[in-house]
């Protein structure tokens, strides 16, 4: 299955507003039209999995907006702000992220955990 139809099939349940696959360096994969990490962002989102600390204390960015750090726990990094956020999965060649909006934190938690074990169980 190809990135692109992942981006499809996480957005597709409406559980995730836009989804976008990175590798570990900040390389796009295919992202929903309009979104747009930059390598930097990508970078420390990939090190919070590993050490949160800095995340902890000052948040972290995406598209140039600042999130509140929620947690990591099970695989699952969760930034927010305000009523909208994202769930992310690190995998062995990719990062994963799905963004929600109004407050959809646990709909949007369970698809992105899902794609993200199914990627793993294929190697990715």
């Amino acid at each position: 299955m190809s990135w692109e139809s992942q981006i499809d099939e996480l957005t597709g349940t409406g559980k995730v507003t836009a989804a976008a696959f990175y590798g570990h360096d900040g390389a796009i994969l295919a992202t929903s039209p309009g979104v747009s990490v930059g390598i930097p962002e990508i970078k420390k989102l990939v090190a919070a999995f590993d050490n949160d600390s800095e995340a902890t204390s000052n948040g972290l960015f995406l598209e140039k907006t600042k999130f509140l750090y929620v947690s990591n726990k099970d695989g699952l990094l969760h930034v927010r702000d305000g009523t909208s956020g994202a769930v992310c999965v690190l995998t062995k060649q990719s990062l994963l992220i799905g963004f929600y909006q109004n407050d959809e934190v646990d709909n949007c938690t369970e698809v992105v955990k899902k794609t993200g074990e199914s990627l793993r169980a294929l190697g990715n």
